[in-house]
């Protein structure tokens, strides 16, 4: 087990070698198992270094065997006693949004829903109450497993509705919205020990390039900055920085084409300087498509240093990450980095370090608390809370009536990146609803990107119940909802939002409009229940 620091902050990492030290300054990523040496040799050797820390996908969990929590938490218990006991515990961390980003899968840990239709159930509520028991919830199954850092909460206005990168991750279309939230999720996280890391600085929401393919030029506004300023304010420890080229910030200091994760005027002028923040600066996932196309990563990762960024993320660990700290280590011998500024990071590491919880599962507790049916009903309960109605036609009554002839079209899972790996343990929406009475007389499922048409001799229906998934970005779904609609111009459709919360704006003549926030099976299964009319979920006490 790694070990407390015990001497005095300034001294603790000056007494490791330099090569140690910078492998404080970075959070890597494995393949599958991280004992499968044929996969991971070069994991390993970082753990004998004293890795700063670990980042799991959702990849790492599938492969174990069996998939439970216990053998969560056993890995991650595994992963901190395999660093020496000489060096300092690990950050072990992960991105828990809710939503399309969740790493964990919904078999072993109760799943929740995007931050934007989290925001919408609560648009007309004073209270944040829900809001606090849906982050608790996660915090604390969080800190049960072992984890110490999430990733979260996404602080980006979501200024642009057909953000590629952003949309439903942020609370919101205003500055006022998206703290609002994030200030919960920011508290409860910090009540279970664990570190928030507030994303993605200085602002992602005008995007409309995905930075994991290549390097976006984004439009910037100050009201970007309200909720980074607020969490600043609040001792957030630390901010995640976005892989963008920000003109109006850049072009004046000569910074063209330099993603913020390497920029001086970001990280130093604005961040440091004129904000005053503290505490640690990460950086995005630094084997994304904008920060590796045409770059060399040694010097990459150097330049990131230079300007500001205190730790690093890959989600990989290979030799070219190898490579990366033997030429770090260069860098601060020969002094083109700081040796100031190296100590000054290792001082902000330490500080977040001696907060840690030791990573000790208790067992007795994992089996009572995340036992399957525990799961599944704090998943119920949110996503029975948090399915929202956003356009009632008065004329119709819920529940739909089960001679009434309905037609189910929903996406394909299988396409969707985020719920893919939920088809094998789980039923689709049709199924659901067969089960509760309503038996669909056709249904159709279609591609995201290019809907095939109905078939021409296929009953007419009464009502409609048509899943939608970010149409902004696939536009085909947006062709073939007015395909339907110029077939049946009298057929009643209920629209449902499985992503974005917007798509009403593209398909404005519809008659009722849900979103549900989530395409994960609990969400599926309240969306079920709401349409037959099944009894709400009990709260969850613990």
């Amino acid at each position: 087990m790694t070990a407390e620091p015990s001497t005095p902050l300034d001294n603790w990492f000056s007494d490791l070698p330099l090569e140690s030290q910078v492998a404080q300054r970075l959070i890597l990523g494995y393949q599958g198992k991280p004992h499968d040496l044929s996969a991971n040799e070069w994991f390993n050797e970082f753990l004998q270094l004293g890795l700063g820390g670990v980042i799991f996908f959702r990849e790492n969990f599938e492969a174990l065997e069996p998939l439970e929590p216990s053998r969560v938490a056993q890995l991650l218990s595994d992963i901190d006693q395999a660093i020496p006991e000489s060096f300092p515990r690990p950050f072990l961390t992960l991105d828990q949004e809710g939503g399309q980003v969740e790493r964990l899968p919904h078999t072993v840990f109760p799943t929740s829903i995007n931050p934007a239709s989290l925001a919408l159930t609560l648009q007309n509520v004073e209270s944040n109450e829900f809001c606090a028991e849906v982050y608790d919830l996660s915090a604390y199954h969080l800190s049960l497993l072992g984890f110490n850092m999430n990733l979260f909460p996404t602080l980006d206005v979501n200024l642009e509705k057909k953000n590629p990168v952003i949309g439903p991750r942020s609370f919101g279309q205003t500055p006022e919205t998206v703290w609002r939230f994030a200030k919960v999720a920011m508290e409860r996280l910090d009540a279970r020990k664990i570190l928030a890391v507030g994303k993605h600085f200085p602002g992602h929401g005008h995007g409309t390039v995905d930075s994991h393919e290549q390097l976006p030029t984004l439009h910037f506004t100050a009201q970007e900055l309200q909720a980074f300023k607020h969490a600043i304010e609040a001792n957030i420890p630390a901010l995640m920085v976005a892989h963008g080229y920000y003109p109006t910030l850049q072009d004046s200091a000569g910074e063209q084409n330099i993603p913020a994760t390497a920029s001086k005027t970001i990280l130093q002028d604005l961040l440091r300087e004129d904000l005053n923040f503290k505490g640690l600066t990460l950086s995005d996932d630094m084997c994304m498509g904008a920060v590796t196309g045409g770059f060399d990563p040694v010097e990459t990762a150097i330049r990131s240093i230079e300007a500001g960024i205190d730790i690093l993320i890959y989600r990989e660990s290979t030799e070219t990450q190898w490579a990366i700290l033997q030429g770090i280590v260069k860098a601060i011998e020969s002094g083109r980095i700081s040796r100031e500024a190296h100590d000054q990071t290792m001082a902000r590491i330490a500080a977040q370090k001696v907060k840690l919880p030791v990573c000790k599962p208790n067992l007795t507790t994992l089996s009572q608390v995340m036992s399957p049916p525990a799961i599944e009903a704090v998943a119920s309960f949110i996503a029975g809370k948090a399915l929202t109605l956003l356009h009632d036609n008065q004329e119709f009554d819920m529940p739909i009536d089960p001679e009434d002839l309905l037609w189910i079209v929903h996406p394909d899972r299988g396409e969707i990146p985020a719920y893919y790996p939920d088809i094998a343990s789980s039923e689709e929406l049709p199924n659901l609803l067969k089960a509760k009475g309503l038996a669909p007389v056709y249904e159709h499922r279609y591609a995201l990107g290019d809907p095939i048409p109905f078939p021409k001799d296929s009953e007419n229906p009464e009502v409609v119940v048509f899943i939608t998934y970010s149409p902004q970005l696939h536009a085909g779904q947006i062709e073939f909802y007015k395909a339907l609609r110029e077939r049946f111009p009298d057929v009643f459709i209920l629209l449902v939002s499985a992503g974005t919360a917007y798509d009403r704006e593209w398909m404005p003549d519809v008659d009722l409009h849900f979103v549900m926030g989530s395409y994960r099976p609990a969400s599926m299964e309240a969306l079920s229940e709401k349409l037959s009319c099944q009894p709400e979920p009990e709260p969850v006490h613990r």
